[in-house]
């Protein structure tokens, strides 16, 4: 997938860069009487156009870093106003300022005076239809990354449906409480259970919130925000010699460790040691 992704990317490269070569040429060649061939003999706008058509691209480039910058997961996705916030501030209002310094210099190394009056009237609209551009290629980029990100999420939870099985967790059934799973966590946004033969079972939630509502006070139980373990369950512990960290290891059959952070790690032992009472 991330070959894929990089390939389009290279063609976008490719799209930046003819979409920077046209609008130097049109923001350069824009009012002016000379045909589209006439205009390459007039004196400097070879230089001019190869340094408008660099400007751009770089620009391009920068507009891709920035918004790339933070981007979010797609199960870390959010819409809200923050969200169009940042739209802004990375699809318009950085690139803008940017440009803005961009033609300062431009003019300022060639000699000519900046007005911005005159500079609002032609080059600034036609400059901020090339940004539109090259945040639209950045728009379609996240569009085809996420696709392809959500189809193979898609493909693998299919694979692993056969693994799950077709076993469920009903709340009102009496026999199937949570006292039989020895670990609880999320897989592919769903939260799961695993039971002391090591057999999952998939549960009807999206989050482990609703689970830990379930659990309640259940003193067998401890609980972060990305699992639940249960006592009976816990092997063994240690500390992690390079984080502090605590490595919980579970009974066979269930395979590796719960990592539980160092700030968690007092409340871990208080809750362990009273559970050997129960």
């Amino acid at each position: 997938m991330q070959r894929l992704y990089k390939r389009r990317k290279a063609i976008f490269n490719i799209c930046r860069f003819a979409v920077s070569i046209v609008g130097s040429y049109i923001v350069l060649s824009y009012g002016e009487p000379e045909g589209f061939l006439e205009i390459f003999r007039e004196p400097g706008f070879g230089l001019q156009l190869t340094i408008n058509t660099i400007g751009f691209f770089v620009l391009s480039l920068f507009i891709s870093w920035l918004m790339n910058w933070q981007r979010p997961m797609v199960s870390k996705l959010k819409y809200g106003a923050m969200s169009w916030i940042l739209l802004f501030l990375k699809g318009f209002l950085i690139p803008v300022t940017v440009l803005l310094i961009l033609s300062y210099t431009y003019f300022y190394s060639f000699g000519k005076p900046f007005s911005l009056s005159t500079y609002s009237k032609v080059i600034f609209p036609i400059s901020l239809l090339v940004i539109f551009v090259f945040v639209g290629f950045e728009l379609i980029l996240f569009g085809m990354y996420y696709s392809m990100v959500l189809a193979r999420n898609a493909r693998m939870l299919k694979l692993q449906r056969p693994a799950l099985g077709n076993q469920s967790y009903r709340e009102d059934d009496p026999d199937d409480t949570f006292g039989k799973f020895y670990k609880i966590e999320l897989v592919e946004r769903y939260a799961v259970g695993f039971d002391r033969h090591g057999e999952e079972h998939k549960l009807p939630y999206r989050t482990l919130k609703r689970v830990k509502e379930l659990i309640g006070e259940d003193p067998r139980f401890f609980s972060t925000a990305n699992w639940v373990v249960q006592y009976e369950g816990i092997m063994e512990f240690k500390n992690d010699s390079n984080s502090r960290a605590l490595k919980i290891y579970l009974k066979p059959p269930l395979n590796g460790y719960l990592n539980l952070n160092k700030m968690y790690k007092k409340a871990f032992w208080k809750w362990y040691e009273a559970s050997k009472n129960l």
